[in-house]
C-alpha cells in the first residue's frame, strides 16, 4: 500500500491479514475454480478484472457457456412464452430498453437455439423451443 499509516491501521483492525498475501490468494482461488483474472497497472494503483461466465463484462465467455442468460434475455423469454405474437416494439416498452436492444438479445437467443420465428415479420409468431 501506499500510505504507510493506512496499512497500519488496516491491519491493526484485522481487514487484512498480512502484507502481500492477498494477490496470491485470489490469483490461487481464481486458477482452482477457472476463472479468468488479469492484473492491470495503473498510474495510482493497480485494477483486478474477473472474467467471469454471465457478468455483463465477460459476455463472450457467458456466450460460450451458453447457461446463463442476461436479465433483459429472462425477460424476453417470459414475455415472449405468455404472448408469442408480441412485437419487439412493445417487448422494449414492457421492459425498458430500446427496441434495437430487444432485436439484439432476441438474435443471441436465436443463436442458443432458445427462440425460433415461425412464420413472416408481419403475421409470425415466436416460438420458445427450451424450457428454462
Amino acid at each position: 500500500m501506499r500510505n504507510p499509516l493506512i496499512s497500519d491501521v488496516l491491519y491493526k483492525s484485522r481487514e487484512i491479514e498480512k502484507w502481500g498475501s492477498g494477490l496470491k490468494k485470489i490469483y490461487k482461488l481464481c486458477k482452482e475454480n477457472n476463472v479468468k483474472l488479469d492484473f492491470k497497472i495503473l498510474k495510482t494503483g493497480f485494477m483486478v478484472v474477473f472474467y467471469r461466465p454471465g457478468a455483463g463484462n465477460a459476455e463472450k465467455v457467458g456466450e460460450k457457456v451458453g447457461e446463463r442468460l442476461s436479465a433483459n434475455q429472462d425477460k424476453i423469454i417470459e414475455i415472449i412464452r405468455d404472448n408469442p405474437h408480441m412485437p419487439a416494439r412493445k417487448i422494449s416498452e414492457l421492459i425498458g430498453i430500446s427496441q434495437r436492444k430487444v432485436e439484439e438479445n432476441i438474435s443471441k437467443l436465436k443463436k442458443k437455439g432458445l427462440l425460433k420465428r415461425t412464420g413472416s415479420d408481419k403475421s409470425g409468431h415466436w416460438e420458445v423451443l427450451k424450457n428454462i
